[in-house]
């Protein structure tokens, strides 16, 4: 049972703030190799570039499809109300934006409105609640419940619509 929990956790952590559950700090850019041309030398940080963006948009399709699974319900749910802040331990507040239920992609629940925020800090980034937790009035997100209704204790995370990575993911939302 501990390690199904750290198991959501670390997917949660790495759903909600992928940078922050990979490493703290980006890697630093190549240097210039002895020799190298300024010219040769832009091309091979562009190929870097290319190659981090596209090992983190895979972990990322990767843990949308583990965060999938380990979700009792799925949902998108759109941003009714902004503007509401709570305190977030010692590391001052957090936004606690309102979403309503638009669709169930999986299980089913009420169409009563919740709230998302982060539940903690950790030394890079707060963490909890995932993308809807910066969402604007309109914007829609994909919310993964681990179980019950959705609500701060039971999201695992939650997606931009905009920003799935997971092509099976991507198509339950297209399907009406």
């Amino acid at each position: 049972m501990r390690r199904r929990w750290l198991a959501v956790f670390v997917l949660a952590l790495a759903l909600i703030a992928p940078g922050a559950a990979r490493a703290c700090m980006p890697m630093p850019p190549p240097s210039q190799m002895e020799g190298e041309s300024d010219e040769a030398y832009q091309l091979r940080l562009e190929e870097v570039r290319a190659a981090q963006a596209a090992e983190d948009f895979a972990f990322r399709a990767r843990m949308q499809r583990e965060a999938w699974e380990n979700s009792q319900s799925v949902l998108i749910a759109r941003v009714v109300r902004t503007g509401a802040v709570v305190p977030l331990g010692d590391h001052g507040e957090t936004p606690r934006p309102t979403l309503r239920p638009v669709r169930w992609l999986k299980g089913s629940g009420p169409a009563r409105p919740f709230h998302v925020r982060y539940t903690e800090f950790i030394s890079c980034a707060p963490v909890g609640g995932g993308d809807a937790v910066r969402g604007a009035v309109g914007e829609e997100f994909v919310v993964f419940v681990r179980n019950g209704r959705p609500g701060v204790r039971s999201i695992i995370g939650s997606v931009a619509v905009n920003a799935i990575a997971d092509d099976q993911l991507r198509a339950r939302v297209a399907a009406e």
